[in-house]
């Protein structure tokens, strides 16, 4: 059985198009005998399981879903303290988080009930790797009541160009530093957060409805002097016409 696992996932990862350096020997080869379940022990840029064209992954404080296809993250569970998103297994390059992938629904385990019916976040610090290029909508989105008043730190790469809409509502972040390449920001992007001060750099171009709703602490938003789309004025964010306030 050991050896028909060899050959079936080494010829799912080649057509799912990653070529991974095989050990030729079986023993490196996983314990489960049914086919859905067969694991890989190789190097942390082999995938642990192979499934529907799918390549789960572990990462640093957490496992991850790959669609090596279109380089996206489409699931991911988290449960360490920090955690780090590469931007590539082997020769997989991730460019995209996909939509919905570490929100709480899709079973991302960084919140953990306790007494009262109250939550704590396990995830204290999350690292989005350079390379990674596109935040989908709701990608870290909870809907845990209450989340919004723990602290989750995120750290995003100088490549991010997209944060779609509601990406980081409710994670209860006090603060952000923004990319200078992003040119999107999605509707709610950071909703409910505990963010205080906010610099829109220069390359943003469109920014979404309710960017910052729910936010009771934030003050001032500061617009970078190159931007050619917003202005702020008194803290606040308009258009550069000083027309539109968003």
């Amino acid at each position: 059985m050991k050896r028909f696992l060899s050959v079936f996932i080494a010829s799912s990862l080649i057509f799912s198009g990653y070529v991974p350096n095989v050990y030729a020997n079986n023993d490196t080869i996983g314990y489960d005998d049914t086919v859905s379940g067969a694991s890989i022990y190789i190097d942390e840029n082999v995938p642990i399981n192979v499934y529907d064209s799918r390549l789960t992954f572990n990462i640093e404080g957490g496992v991850v879903d790959v669609d090596p296809s279109t380089g996206t993250i489409v699931r991911g569970t988290l449960s360490g303290k920090r955690v780090v998103i590469p931007s590539s297994f082997g020769n997989i390059k991730i460019t995209k988080i996909g939509d919905s992938a570490f929100d709480n629904y899709s079973g991302a385990g960084w919140w953990e009930a306790e007494e009262n019916n109250t939550e704590k976040a396990i995830t204290e610090e999350i690292i989005i790797s350079e390379g990674i290029e596109e935040i989908g909508e709701l990608a870290f989105f909870t809907s845990i009541a209450y989340a919004s008043e723990k602290q989750v730190k995120f750290s995003l790469p100088s490549t991010l160009r997209y944060i779609g809409n509601g990406a980081f509502n409710n994670t209860g972040m006090t603060s952000i530093t923004i990319p200078q390449n992003v040119t999107y920001i999605g509707g709610g992007a950071f909703a409910n957060c505990n963010i205080s001060s906010f610099t829109l750099p220069k390359n943003v171009q469109n920014v979404g409805g309710g960017m910052f709703s729910g936010n009771k602490n934030l003050k001032n938003i500061y617009v970078d002097a190159s931007n050619n789309y917003f202005v702020s004025v008194d803290g606040v964010l308009f258009d550069k016409s000083c027309k539109k306030l968003l």
